[in-house]
């Protein structure tokens, strides 16, 4: 028989090691052990974005034109 590897990270949420996860755009993993057709039953990645605390708040870059209706 072949020897299969199975690569386990540690979640950036939870800091559990899983076998089952996700990766952001930004190299952060989170679980998620979900079966195919029903809800998962943890998802690390929704907890952490609806996280009041890992809100940033959005601050507009300086020297920058918004559109305004102002000329319109």
């Amino acid at each position: 028989m072949k020897k299969r590897t199975e690569v386990e990270i540690k979640c950036d949420y939870c800091n559990n090691y899983t076998s089952s996860f996700v990766t952001t755009a930004e190299y952060k993993h989170f679980c998620r052990l979900q079966t195919p057709g029903f809800p998962p039953q943890k998802d690390c990645m929704t907890d952490y974005l609806q996280d009041p605390k890992n809100k940033t708040p959005i601050i507009p870059l300086p020297n920058t034109i918004y559109k305004s209706g102002f000329y319109s």
